[in-house]
């Protein structure tokens, strides 16, 4: 639920920014170069970030933390591209650091709650409520700028709160590792499985060699025949 509600509030603000950033820009008087270079950035940014150390933290301290700090992010650049078209390269710098923090903690949180049978319908919903959200943030971006009667950077500032209010509940619902419990549980058995091999192969040792093949009683038997047999 939660890689889901974070999947929605980013693509709100996403929404938002591919439907009002270049007719802010265009109307500032910005070429089509320049708004292609404000797109590229963020996804230069995005790409570098996934490639870059930062990921692998998620998968040694939890998703918890990467995709709350991804979302404040993304909130933030939303409020600088506030600013006005002056502020697009910063602004979509600090979209494209969020999102290359929350997407793989996204997905991967996805793929930690559901089981292998159950994975394709839940990233169905995913990718679904990712579409949604984009389909939302646009039509909050034209409500805005119809009702306002000019264009402004007022959806950004609109679109900024709806990403901040997933935060708290990141916080609050993304569980902790659970598949690293499951490792710790798992190296803890194998380290006592170990141990107790260990602890009967010295019992072994002390007590002589236990005989292989013939249970104990039965051999015991087989001696006192072959006792009989003798007298």
């Amino acid at each position: 639920a939660a890689a889901y509600l974070a999947a929605l509030a980013y693509t709100v603000g996403l929404g938002v920014l591919v439907a009002h950033l270049a007719l802010l820009m265009e109307k500032a008087g910005a070429s089509g170069a320049r708004v292609g270079m404000a797109f590229g950035t963020f996804a230069l940014v995005a790409v570098v970030i996934m490639l870059s150390p930062l990921t692998h933290l998620s998968d040694r301290y939890g998703r918890r933390t990467p995709l709350a700090t991804g979302l404040a992010f993304v909130a933030g650049g939303l409020l600088v591209l506030a600013a006005g078209a002056g502020a697009a390269a910063p602004g979509m710098a600090v979209f494209g650091f969020g999102f290359g923090l929350l997407f793989p903690s996204a997905t991967a949180l996805v793929a930690e709650a559901t089981e292998r049978t159950e994975r394709g319908t839940a990233f169905g919903i995913f990718y679904a409520l990712y579409s949604l959200g984009a389909v939302a943030g646009a039509g909050l971006a034209g409500a805005v700028t119809q009702w306002q009667g000019r264009v402004t950077g007022l959806p950004f500032l609109a679109a900024a709160p709806a990403v901040l209010l997933a935060v708290p509940a990141v916080l609050l619902w993304v569980p902790q590792r659970k598949g690293e419990r499951r490792r710790a549980q798992g190296g803890g058995a194998a380290r006592g499985g170990s141990r107790s091999r260990r602890a009967g192969t010295r019992r072994g040792g002390r007590n002589g060699p236990v005989p292989q093949g013939i249970p104990g009683e039965a051999a015991g038997q087989s001696a006192g025949g072959r006792l009989r047999g003798g007298g």
